[in-house]
């Protein structure tokens, strides 16, 4: 009974930081105007022009690399070309990183400290702004939460197992988004 309990508990934690999280990170998502920065994303990424030239653009303004921009880009051809659809992106990586990094604290100690990083992750304040900027900073947190995630996971896999093969590929494949990101 005890543990019936503290497991709804646990369980009641966990909907309330996920329900902050995402309530505060779409709450006045576009409040603001773009500042400089999320204007000149905007117009490096505009469907109307081939991915040269946007490739071009972004060299001549930008010290980043490309993929987010890349990304972006894909998203508004999917989509539309509209301001506000590109912080969404950031917003989907933004939870995304959450995600993984509470689940990498939870595999590390299998206690409830995992609740207070979640509970962390979702009240951030650098994190809500950043996932309402059309940036790639929650893309860069979600690809380093997920390759530590996979990491971690590498390393607790026995040898000879054949998952420690699809961990290790799958790491090295985050390794390199994170590289061009």
């Amino acid at each position: 009974m005890l543990n019936s309990k503290k497991k709804i508990y646990q369980y009641n934690i966990i909907l309330f930081c996920i329900v902050f999280a995402v309530f505060f990170r779409i709450y006045n998502i576009n409040f603001d105007n773009f500042w400089f920065d999320e204007i000149l994303s905007f117009w490096i990424t505009n469907p109307e022009i081939s991915f040269r030239e946007s490739f071009e653009r972004h060299k001549s303004i930008e010290q980043i690399p490309y993929l987010y921009h890349f990304t972006l880009k894909i998203i508004f051809e999917i989509f539309n070309y509209e301001s506000h659809l590109g912080r969404y992106l950031s917003f989907f990586f933004n939870i995304l990183g959450i995600f993984f990094a509470t689940i990498l604290c939870k595999n590390i100690k299998n206690n409830n400290s995992y609740l207070l990083a979640l509970f962390l992750f979702s009240t951030n304040i650098f994190l809500i702004n950043y996932s309402q900027e059309l940036r790639p900073y929650s893309m860069i947190f979600f690809l380093c939460a997920l390759n530590l995630y996979l990491f971690f996971k590498l390393l607790t896999i026995p040898r000879g197992k054949k998952t420690k093969s699809y961990y290790f590929v799958a790491m090295v494949f985050s390794n390199i988004l994170m590289i061009i990101s």
